[in-house]
C-alpha cells in the first residue's frame, strides 16, 4: 500500500524509471503477501485435518533457489549474500506445499533479521534416513528469554526486522 500511495502521488512528476521501480516493488510485495496468505491457508487446512499431505520428490536446490528469487528485492536492498550449498541433484520425498512454506518462512526471516551486507548460508546434511536442511544467518538472533515463546500457540511473539520490516509472529 505504501508503494502504491507513493506511485499515486508521484504520477506526473516522477520519471518512467522511478515509476517502473515503484511498480516492481509493488509487484514483489504483492507476490510475497499472496504467498504468505496461501501458506497460512494451507497450514490451517493441515491443522484441521482438511488437507491431506501429498508426498512427491522435490529437488531441494531448486526449491531454495526459487524461494530466494521471491525475496530478491529485499535481498538486493539489504545487499545480503546468500550461498546455497545443496547438491543440485538432491531430492527428498515430502509435501511440496509444506516445504515451500517452511523454506519461505525460514529464508524470509533470515533476510528480515539480517543487517545490511549480511550473509545467509543454506546447506544440507545427509543423515541415515533423512536430510537436514540448515539455514544460517548472521542476523540479530533471538533473545534467550524469547526462545521459550517460539512454539507456543497461546503467545504471539513478534519483533520488527533490521529495516523495520513487519512480522506476523506466525513463523
Amino acid at each position: 500500500l505504501g508503494n502504491l500511495d507513493l506511485l499515486r502521488n508521484c504520477i506526473g512528476t516522477c520519471s518512467n524509471y522511478e515509476i517502473k521501480e515503484m511498480v516492481e516493488d509493488s509487484m514483489n510485495s504483492a507476490q510475497i503477501t499472496l504467498s504468505l496468505l496461501k501458506n497460512l491457508l494451507d497450514w490451517s487446512c493441515v491443522q484441521t485435518g482438511k488437507f491431506p499431505l501429498n508426498l512427491t520428490n522435490i529437488n531441494l536446490f531448486n526449491l531454495a533457489e526459487s524461494t530466494i528469487q521471491l525475496l530478491a528485492d529485499a535481498v538486493s536492498k539489504k545487499r545480503i549474500k546468500i550461498s546455497i550449498n545443496i547438491d543440485k541433484k538432491l531430492e527428498v520425498r515430502a509435501d511440496e506445499n509444506m516445504l515451500i512454506s517452511i523454506f519461505g518462512n525460514l529464508i524470509s526471516n533470515a533476510v528480515k533479521f539480517s543487517s545490511e551486507g549480511g550473509i545467509i548460508n543454506i546447506y544440507s546434511k545427509s543423515e541415515v534416513d533423512n536430510v537436514k536442511i540448515c539455514i544460517e544467518d548472521n542476523g540479530i538472533g533471538i533473545e534467550k528469554k524469547d526462545l521459550k515463546k517460539l512454539f507456543r500457540t497461546d503467545i504471539n511473539h513478534s519483533i520488527t526486522g533490521t529495516n523495520y520490516e513487519k512480522a506476523t509472529g506466525l513463523g
